[in-house]
């Protein structure tokens, strides 16, 4: 059982922070039918805003549960998830822009100016705490990581992008969600050169929206050669932990 983007109170939407297009801290891409993640510190930081309304689904499939985009993107990169405190759920996709949006610290506050993507972006006080750091997670907010692969010898330059429940243990978000309502920002591990890479939205109608749950084996593509590569590295690292 799943649910997406487009079901209840769900939402999806892009934050931006870039240095060398200016006023980006402002867009609301709440419309877009494609939102861009980028980051290169000190430039250019474009994350991801995704909510789920979780009401409707049997708790004993949380401890399986995926998160599932359709995506593109040119390098083998890792993707950093973080959930919102709970709350903090009810942001309007309509109006929220990196300026505003809930879990991101304003300069205001300490955070990194606006059209400067530094990187002290994160608002602690407004993050779901999953508990003490582990070894496979040692920032002590985020709740695990997303591997992204190079899209671009794929059918269309798009592909799919699954988490694995190893790297991205959702259970503990879910479980203590009482309001039905489940927030995650995305954004690349590392900063880098590579090119924005795009997740497709629910008002994009030629492709699937972003999707949370146990998904039918029909929306679970088969796995390319540089995918099971890096499952295979993840894996030995686990052993060797």
């Amino acid at each position: 059982m799943f649910v997406t983007t487009a079901d209840g109170n769900g939402a999806d939407t892009a934050l931006q922070n870039d240095s060398q297009s200016g006023g980006t801290s402002t867009v609301v891409a709440g419309g877009f039918g494609n939102v861009p993640f980028r980051r290169s510190d000190d430039s250019r930081q474009k994350m991801l805003l995704v909510r789920f309304d979780i009401s409707t689904l049997d708790s004993s499939s949380f401890a399986d549960a995926v998160l599932r985009f359709d995506y593109n993107h040119n390098r083998l990169r890792t993707m950093r998830v973080y959930a919102l405190a709970e709350d903090f759920d009810n942001w309007d996709e309509s109006t929220t822009s990196y300026s505003n949006a809930p879990g991101i610290l304003q300069p205001d506050q300490g955070g990194s100016a606006y059209d400067s993507a530094g990187n002290n972006f994160l608002d602690a006080t407004e993050l779901f705490f999953p508990g003490a750091p582990t070894p496979e997670r040692p920032n002590p907010f985020q709740i695990g990581t997303i591997q992204l692969e190079d899209t671009r010898g794929l059918p269309g330059g798009r592909g799919v992008l699954i988490s694995n429940p190893a790297a991205l243990d959702l259970e503990p978000v879910l479980s203590a969600d009482t309001n039905g309502l489940v927030s995650f920002l995305l954004f690349q591990d590392g900063s880098d050169t590579s090119q924005t890479g795009d997740i497709a939205t629910k008002e994009n109608a030629a492709l699937l929206e972003p999707m949370l749950g146990v998904l039918p084996q029909t929306l679970i593509p088969e796995p390319t050669t540089a995918l099971l590569a890096a499952i295979g590295l993840f894996g030995l690292g686990v052993r060797r932990r």
